[in-house]
């Protein structure tokens, strides 16, 4: 029996099973919603949120103050060397008009705790800052004023750098602000050096609220051999959680290479060009913390193939390849899809960075969403897809677990085209204030009609030791353990973090059983460098790594080899 978009027995069981969640976390959502907020109220710009009567039992807000503070406190003598007062006097602080863009209540309002505290979390992690946090004074009257301080970082990086990942060395000549002029704005022009290809420049433009507007506008050039892009993004989007709507939209225009790999060896390859246009419009209802939200999307692509390479002299080897090459398509595709969510918010430290806090978001999600695909005339249906999310995160007893899944499904009648799913697991415990121990968990599938085997084990997929290509299927398992220690013994304002780790994972051939052999292993030290109030959520990151198949092998990267943090983050924007 045919179920219109939904086409497809096999797909019934998990939709009547998601539609029915769904419908209980709607309506529970709504419920939510009842008797509102104290001193809260929505403003579809993204600008400032306050009640415009006193009628809560908090205090009312006086003044604010905004404090915005440089880099160091060199009347400090941790911060007195001349090195830190050099910082100071080179380094644009954050305009003060940028800091006030990002504050979510205003004077003769009642004083809104969440939204005091979502002002300092979106401080932290919006804007270009090591550390903000407020000060409430109480004056006679039972008013209070609210001092906003904001501590800048270092943000003007320029120089050689270097990373070293499935035995792959990338050395980079770069410049990069992110604060020009002390307006949040993000300024980068990359020139990348490779071992294997060619050399490339990327250079990026980002204003998060252009010309002061409620609008963030993403402009990117890119010139990589693997990925030829230049795009543009202007959009409206969630600047806070009391904001119902938001909108954009992407022009792109991009040349890719694909590798097609049998384990390590390269057997053929292809390249693409094309163009993508998308727009997208999001509405949420709910209380504060628990929303319901519908997304609509719109997508055009065309899409040429052309430089079709077969390498290997094996038959199998061809015939695949030969399946694998895409064809020529132009197509629109429309999107519905509907999310809700419960959040919690907490302040760590510790976790993935060294010394400055780090917010975390919990609680869970769920979403859903449908899409269905046609040909440029709108009367021949190219596919249709379908996709749930699940999502939740849980902080207890110095512990910290994260879990997510995401299914993905094309198929054009009772034929299914392609099917991905990926479940990604994280665990941390941080009960000693001087070690965080770590753990990362990930299945991935991609079944393809064409045969194609495109998931890669290696160096950059979760086992570091290894080449790039190490080994390919349509399955794959990694897992991830680190011990990160934190001693404490900074030199002048750089941090080191000694780790560490052990990593093991494998592939799945094509209608391959799942055993507990033919796992990789790898293990060894490494340590994370962080230079205090300079790159926040960035660090330096060395590790020696020894596995039975390469020997010792150095990884070198920056950010942590997987992040908690990230994961986190996914409960609100996936």
């Amino acid at each position: 029996m045919k179920i219109g978009l939904f086409a497809g027995r096999k797909l019934e069981r998990i939709l009547r099973f998601t539609l029915a969640l769904y419908s209980y976390l709607v309506a529970l959502s709504l419920l939510l919603t009842v008797g509102g907020n104290c001193g809260v109220s929505p403003d579809t710009t993204g600008q400032h949120f306050g009640s415009d009567t006193a009628t809560c039992n908090e205090p009312v807000i006086d003044s604010i103050i905004i404090d915005n503070r440089n880099i160091f406190n060199t009347d400090s003598s941790a911060y007195s060397h001349w090195i830190f007062k050099l910082a100071n006097k080179l380094h644009y602080k954050t305009r003060v008009w940028v800091i006030r863009d990002e504050i979510l209540f205003r004077p003769n309002a009642p004083y809104p705790p969440e939204l005091v505290e979502e002002t300092t979390r979106n401080l932290r992690n919006r804007l270009q800052l090591y550390d903000a946090w407020t000060e409430v004074d109480t004056l006679p009257n039972g008013h209070v004023n609210v001092k906003v301080v904001t501590v800048d970082e270092w943000t003007l990086s320029a120089g050689p750098s270097f990373t070293r990942d499935g035995n792959e060395n990338r050395y980079e000549l770069a410049v990069t602000e992110r604060n020009l002029l002390g307006r949040n704005q993000y300024l980068s022009l990359r020139y990348v050096i490779q071992d294997n290809e060619d050399n490339y420049v990327d250079a990026s433009f980002r204003d998060r609220r252009f010309w002061g507007e409620p609008y963030q506008v993403d402009m990117r050039y890119n010139n990589n051999p693997l990925n030829d892009l230049r795009s543009i993004v202007v959009s409206h989007p969630f600047y806070n959680l009391i904001q119902d709507i938001s909108y954009g939209f992407t022009v792109m225009t991009v040349k890719r290479r694909s590798d097609i790999y049998n384990d390590n060896d390269l057997i053929g390859q292809y390249r693409t060009k094309g163009d993508n246009f998308t727009s997208w419009l999001n509405v949420r209802t709910g209380s504060y913390r628990q929303k319901a939200q519908l997304s609509i999307k719109y997508d055009y692509v065309f899409k040429e193939t052309y430089d079709t390479l077969i390498f290997s002299n094996s038959g199998a080897d061809s015939t695949l390849v030969e399946a694998t090459f895409p064809t020529d398509s132009v197509y629109h595709q429309f999107g519905v899809g509907i999310k809700v969510f419960d959040l919690n918010f907490k302040k760590l430290r510790q976790i993935d960075g060294i010394g400055y806090t780090e917010d975390f978001i919990f609680g869970h999600t769920a979403g859903l969403s449908i899409a269905r695909a046609f040909l440029p005339n709108f009367k021949n249906r190219v596919y249709d897809k379908i996709g749930v999310h699940f999502s939740q995160g849980y902080n207890f007893w110095n512990n910290l677990i994260y879990w997510s899944y995401q299914r993905d499904i094309w198929f054009h009648g009772e034929d299914d085209l392609r099917q991905t799913a990926e479940f990604s697991a994280y665990y941390y415990n941080y009960s000693l204030k001087f070690l965080t121990l770590s753990f990362k968990g990930s299945y991935a599938s991609d079944w393809r009609t064409d045969g194609a085997e495109s998931l890669v084990l290696g160096g950059k997929t979760g086992l570091r030791g290894y080449e790039k290509f190490f080994r390919t299927g349509d399955r794959r398992m990694t897992m991830n353990l680190e011990a990160r220690f934190f001693p404490s013994l900074p030199v002048l304002s750089v941090v080191f973090s000694p780790v560490l780790f052990m990593d093991a994972g494998k592939v799945l051939r094509r209608d391959e059983s799942f055993t507990m052999k033919d796992f990789y292993f790898s293990g060894g030290a490494g340590l994370r460098i962080g230079i205090g109030h300079s790159s926040r959520n960035r660090l330096t990151r060395i590790d020696v790594a020894y596995s039975k198949h390469s020997g010792w092998e150095i990884s070198v990267g920056t950010d942590q080899y997987f992040n908690s943090r990230k994961a986190s983050f996914f409960l609100t924007t996936r």
